[in-house]
This record gives structure tokens, sequence and C-alpha cells, in this order.
């Protein structure tokens, strides 16, 4: 698992910082070289650097439904770890991006947004999504994204793990993810 440090500090373009960050967690999930919590961690780099494409004008980045599902995913991983600051920002993130949202359309996730909204998220819609997720092998091309398509994917279902009780995983970094967080930190926030 190489670190796109150097993709990274080549770079002043927030959304080519944003697709690195995502091309190396897709790659070390793929290889099962990075845990659930760090890939977590990155994963809210990756949606700092998208959103400052969106919210900065330099950049010409859009919001669109795809935008709004992987924030809401990781708003359930910040719920799951009982990261309460993250959890919050990504809150913010979420309200903030539904507003921005260029695409507007009937959709099964954007039509209850709101219930993510709270600081306490109802099972019902824990169970909404758990629901797409079990049956999205026939779901119409049309009507998505699904939040399945979308950081942790079908790795791991945030909300089963929600669910599913307090959280079980480890919440500790690899040097090799630690030197990536720092690196990010020093040179680009």
């Amino acid at each position: 698992m190489k670190a796109p440090i150097e993709e990274i500090e080549s770079t002043e373009n927030p959304m080519l910082i944003a697709n690195s960050l995502g091309f190396f967690l897709s790659d070390a999930i793929r290889e099962e070289t990075i845990s659930l919590y760090e890939a977590y961690c990155i994963n809210g780099y990756t949606l700092h650097f998208q959103r400052l494409g969106y919210t900065q004008p330099a950049w010409h980045g859009r919001v669109q439904v795809s935008t709004c599902i992987a924030i809401l995913n990781h708003l359930l991983l910040a719920v799951y770890f009982e990261d309460k600051k993250k959890e919050e920002k990504t809150r913010e993130w979420l309200i903030e991006a539904v507003g921005l949202n260029e695409e507007k359309r009937e959709h099964y996730l954007m039509d209850r947004i709101e219930d993510f909204f709270e600081n306490h998220i109802p099972d019902q819609a824990l169970q909404h999504l758990q629901n797409y997720r079990k049956n999205y092998d026939s779901l119409g091309f049309d009507s998505g994204p699904y939040h399945v398509e979308s950081f942790p994917g079908d790795w791991y279902s945030p909300e089963d793990l929600l669910l599913s009780g307090p959280c079980s995983h480890e919440k500790t970094l690899a040097k090799t993810i630690e030197d990536l967080i720092v690196q990010i930190e020093i040179n680009k926030l």
C-alpha cells in the first residue's frame, strides 16, 4: 500500500487531492491493508478536499446526490465510532451539501435525508438503508446512486454496524496511516 504523498504534494487542486485519497482507499480496502477505522479517518480528509472543491469558486465543483451519500455514509461511521466532533462537523457538511445539491429529483435517500440531520438517527432510517443494501442487486440504475456504491461500499455496512450496537472495532492507526495524516496536515491544511 503506497500512500499518495507525492500526488498530494504536487497539486493545489482539492478535487485532485480527494481523488488521489479515494484511489488510495479503494486500493487499500481491496488489498485488505487498512482497517475500517483507518479508512474512516482517511475518508474524512477525502470529503474535506471534495468540500473545498465545491465551496471555493476557483474549483467549480458541483454537489450531486452522490456527494450527499458519501457524506451521509461518513456521518454514520462517525456515529458508530462515537467521534462526536467529526459527527457534528460531518452533519454540518451534510446539511450544507443537501442545500447545494444540484440534482433535484426523487431519490430513495434524498427524500428522507432530514432523518439524518438530528443528533439521534432513528432506527427506522437505518433500516430503510439496510433494506436498500439487501436488495441492491435488484435495484434499477436510474434510481441511484445508492449508498452501497459509496465508501465504505460493500466492505462494511454502516447501518448494520449502528443497528448491531456499540462500536466493536479497534480505534488505532498503523504508522503508514499516521504518516499520511501528518503529511496531509502539514502540506494541505
